[in-house]
């Protein structure tokens, strides 16, 4: 795990060099506090909506399919039936809730709410239906 993040981190500062040398604006290596809370976050959310899935399921490729088709089956709805996006969707979609969490500024109540509201919903009921199915599953 270490070498893939050290020959991830070196391919970036190699491809950043060779934006700047190019002439592009390639970005900068600055990052604050509140970004790096932000993309925890978002990380551990992740990692939680996956083990949910996969605690459900129980059966990885399953579980890896509902991991990425159920989110964008949901932000399909949202936006094709304006009547559920412009109601529940900031609320029920995670893509959403997560956006303003993708930046440097922190979220307002409104939007830490929502979060909360779809985490627990998309992570919350897979992942405590997924420990009781497994707690009454017999050992074998």
């Amino acid at each position: 795990m270490k070498q893939t993040t050290s020959v991830a981190a070196i391919a970036a500062a190699i491809l950043m060099i060779a934006g700047i040398a190019i002439g592009g604006d390639a970005g900068s290596w600055s990052f604050s506090a509140v970004g790096l809370f932000n993309a925890f976050l978002l990380q551990i959310l992740g990692l939680l909506l996956g083990f949910g899935f996969a605690a459900l399921i129980l059966n990885t490729p399953g579980a890896i399919v509902a991991y990425f088709a159920l989110p964008t089956v949901l932000s399909l709805v949202s936006e094709l039936v304006p009547a559920f996006g412009d109601r529940l969707g900031d609320w029920v979609n995670l893509d959403q809730t997560q956006a303003p969490f993708m930046s440097d500024t922190w979220a307002s109540g409104g939007e830490w709410i929502r979060l909360v509201v779809s985490s627990l919903i998309w992570i919350g009921i897979p992942l405590s239906l997924g420990i009781a199915r497994i707690l009454r599953a017999e050992v074998k």
